[in-house]
C-alpha cells in the first residue's frame, strides 16, 4: 500500500503459501516491488509490520538504498527489551502532538526516540529507535486507553522532522485501518467464499482491490468538502458510498432523448 497517499491504494499482492509465512516471503514481494518501482525515487522508505521484521529482510531492504520502518514486538524479544529499557521511563518527549477528536475521544500521540541503539548486535545499518505513545481520553478526561508501540529505523537522524515521523507511523497504521479493516468488516471479504478453487480466489482478490481503490479514491479525496478554516471533512462512511453506487446501478446507463416528427 502506498501508506502516504490519501487514500491509501493497494498496489500489489502476493498469496503467502501454506508452508511459509509473510517473513518467508517478504524477499521475493520485495524483489518485485524493485521491479516495478525501484529504479527512480517513487518511494523512499517501506514500513513493515512485525510478522516481517528480521535481520536478513532489513539488510535486503538497506542494500536496496531503501529506508526501512519496522514496527518491533515480541517477535524480537531482545530488540523489543533494550528498547523499552532506553525509552520505557516517562521522560519529556521529541515531540507531541495537539489534541485531536476522534469519534468522541480526545487523543494525543507523543514520539519518542534514541539513537543509543545504532548498529545494535548485528544489525550494523540501524540508526534509532521510536516509541510512539497513544494517549485516549474522554470528553471528561478520564482516561480511557494508553498504548505504545516501538519502531526500529536506518534513517538517518534528521532525515524526517519528528511530525513527519509521526506521520509515517501513522501511514503505516492505515494499511490496517484503511485497507485490511475495509475489506473484512466494510467488504465482507471473508463473509462468503464466493469461490474457493484455484486461480479465481486469486483473481476475484485482485477485482475487489481494483473496486476499493476506485472507491477509496473517491471516498478519501474528491468526496470530501473543504471547511472555512481549509481542512477537510471527514470522508462519508462507507454505507453511504455503498449507497450511492446502488443508485448509480439503478439509473438507466443513456437518458431517454425524445424524437420529434
Amino acid at each position: 500500500m502506498l501508506t502516504s497517499a490519501e487514500a491509501k491504494p493497494c498496489l500489489d499482492q502476493a498469496p503467502i503459501g501454506a508452508k511459509t509465512n509473510e517473513m518467508g516471503c517478504f524477499p521475493a514481494f520485495f524483489g518485485g516491488l524493485m521491479t516495478a518501482y525501484g529504479g527512480n525515487d517513487l518511494f523512499e522508505v517501506v514500513t513493515v509490520d512485525a510478522g516481517m521484521v528480521s535481520r536478513a529482510n532489513a539488510d535486503l531492504i538497506h542494500a536496496a538504498n531503501k529506508g526501512y520502518v519496522m514496527a518491533l514486538k515480541d517477535g524480537q524479544p531482545e530488540l523489543l527489551a533494550e528498547a523499552q529499557r532506553l525509552l520505557g521511563k516517562n521522560g519529556k518527549p521529541d515531540f507531541e502532538t495537539g489534541v485531536e477528536v476522534y469519534q468522541g475521544r480526545r487523543v494525543r500521540r507523543r514520539l519518542f526516540r534514541t539513537t543509543e541503539m545504532a548498529g545494535y548486535h548485528g544489525w550494523s545499518h540501524l540508526r534509532q529507535i521510536w516509541r510512539v505513545e497513544k494517549e485516549t481520553r474522554d470528553v471528561d478526561g478520564n482516561l480511557v486507553e494508553h498504548e505504545n508501540r516501538y519502531f526500529l529505523t536506518n534513517l538517518t537522524p534528521g532525515r524526517l522532522t519528528a511530525a513527519q515521523i509521526l506521520d509515517v507511523v501513522r501511514g503505516h497504521w492505515g494499511i490496517e485501518n484503511d485497507c485490511f479493516w475495509t475489506l473484512d468488516t466494510q467488504w465482507g471479504e471473508d463473509a462468503v467464499p464466493w469461490c474457493s478453487q484455484g486461480i479465481a480466489v486469486e483473481v476475484l482478490s485482485w477485482l475487489r482491490l481494483m473496486a476499493y481503490n476506485l472507491l477509496q479514491l473517491a471516498r478519501r479525496t474528491h468526496l470530501r468538502l473543504r471547511l472555512p478554516n481549509g481542512d477537510r471533512q471527514d470522508p462519508p462512511p462507507w454505507r453511504r458510498i455503498f449507497q450511492w453506487v446502488r443508485q448509480a446501478w439503478r439509473r438507466p446507463l443513456v437518458e431517454a432523448i425524445p424524437v420529434y416528427g
